[in-house]
């Protein structure tokens, strides 16, 4: 697989396809995911999300 290689994934937040490759990410770090599954537990949604993804 060479560097430019990408491939499709969803995000756990919207649930869109988004390109995963070398050049283009960005991790949840720990605080956000905090407020993240706060705001999801207060929704009642069963949104959870890990640091990293």
């Amino acid at each position: 697989m060479s560097a430019s290689t990408s491939r499709q994934d969803l995000c756990p937040i919207c649930k869109e396809d988004i390109e995963i490759s070398k050049n283009n990410w960005v991790a949840i770090r720990w605080k956000e995911v905090k407020g993240i599954n706060e705001a999801s537990k207060k929704r009642k949604d069963n949104l959870v999300i890990e640091a990293g993804t």
